[in-house]
């Protein structure tokens, strides 16, 4: 594989100072190419043209009358927004968008929100965003980005905001997907499920949307502007992903492992999935999107794929097979790391170094023997957020 220009991943060298060097280099590789590919200014920018007071999303032409302004929302809506920035240069007169963290855009304007649970900011921000999108024009354009983390970062409750964020805060450590979470939470808003659009004072809305869940795209984000007359364009979602790396595997003569599971159940019944997968295939690699979940409430440290990559650190162990486990927006859970890259020699070490791998998992706390043996990624953000992914690759 060829080398990345720019490393994504801040602690490569450390990463492939132990273990199955030659499986790591090849993971590590990919990995960058894969972020490089899900950074959420270049999806817009392979997806959006603008000429002659057209819009060219992919293959749809929209018709531009008034003025073209943006809102957004989401993990991703400032790398969003500046690549739409670049891309209508001085036809674009403004915009506002929520971000959970500050940014300075050229002509929109970034509110900082809260994220995974709304906050005061958010509630502040998103009320600043329906007396923004009210003042327009019946001849203007909306252009809203909507990307994963936007079910957090915009929303105004129809109930008081503390029983509103007790709510949420125990859905996300329900069990339920997240179809099944943002359901519930639209029925608690007074914005999802397409009634943002009727603050929406401009005629034309077109969403450009960087999804980062399974199934029915509806839900991503609990769909602020999901209704019939509004024109959702969805860029990439796990799926696409998931075409993406298999593509990537290919290029560089790698055989991948089709198959049909995907990345939605707890990590300890993911990992079962993928070592039954991995255990008989005669291909050398395979890939896995999706998001798996914590469904108690973890009293230790760590994250979903984080665990997920201790789980097959298990199942690998004295193979000659490696796997990297990351959240493609640079952040697993409550911590500072995306993932971790594991291999046949992982187990072996964890042992040496005296955890109780079992009694680490039950606890859910696999940051800590992770972090012992330096196996844990870290990118920071990483302009992205289409849920996780899962790379196979034995020798």
């Amino acid at each position: 594989m060829h080398a990345i220009l720019f490393s994504v991943i801040k602690n490569k060298n450390l990463l492939l100072s132990h273990g199955d060097t030659d499986l790591r280099k090849n993971l590590l590789t990919l990995t960058e190419e894969i972020l490089e590919i899900c950074d959420a200014g270049n999806i817009i920018k392979n997806a959006v043209n603008f000429s002659s007071n057209l819009i060219k999303i992919r293959d749809c032409f929209v018709p531009v009358k008034g003025d073209v302004y943006v809102v957004g929302f989401g993990k991703c809506s400032v790398p969003m927004a500046r690549a739409v920035e670049d891309v209508l240069g001085e036809n674009l007169k403004g915009g506002i968008v929520i971000s959970p963290y500050p940014s300075e855009l050229k002509k929109i304007e970034v509110c900082v929100g809260a994220h995974p649970v709304p906050d005061e900011r958010t509630v502040i921000c998103s009320h600043k965003v329906l007396d923004f999108v009210s003042s327009l024009h019946r001849e203007d354009l909306l252009v809203c980005l909507i990307s994963g983390g936007a079910s957090s970062l915009f929303e105004i409750p129809n109930i008081p905001l503390d029983e509103y964020r007790e709510r949420v805060s125990s859905l996300l450590v329900s069990g339920k997907n997240i179809e099944e979470i943002n359901k519930e939470r639209t029925k608690l808003s007074k914005v999802k499920g397409g009634k943002f659009l009727k603050y929406v004072a401009a005629e034309t809305v077109v969403s450009l949307i960087i999804s980062d869940v399974l199934g029915d795209p509806r839900y991503v984000s609990s769909g602020p502007t999901w209704a019939h007359h509004a024109m959702n364009f969805v860029l990439a979602d796990p799926v696409w992903l998931k075409s993406q790396t298999e593509n990537i595997l290919k290029k560089y003569g790698y055989s991948v492992k089709k198959h049909s599971y995907f990345l939605r159940d707890r990590p300890v019944d993911a990992a079962e999935s993928i070592c039954e997968i991995a255990k008989d295939m005669d291909e050398n690699a395979a890939v896995f999107t999706g998001e798996t979940y914590i469904a108690s409430p973890p009293r230790g440290k760590g994250g979903r794929n984080q665990e997920l990559a201790l789980y097959l650190a298990k199942c690998f162990k004295n193979k000659n097979i490696a796997a990297v486990c990351i959240g493609t927006d640079g952040l697993d859970g409550p911590t500072d790391a995306a993932g971790a890259i594991v291999d046949g020699k992982s187990y072996q070490r964890l042992l040496e170094r005296g955890f109780d791998i079992d009694k680490e998992l039950k606890k859910h706390n696999s940051y800590p023997p992770l972090k012992a043996i330096d196996d844990l990624i870290f990118t920071g953000f990483t302009n992205a957020n289409m849920a996780d992914i899962c790379v196979v690759l034995k020798n």
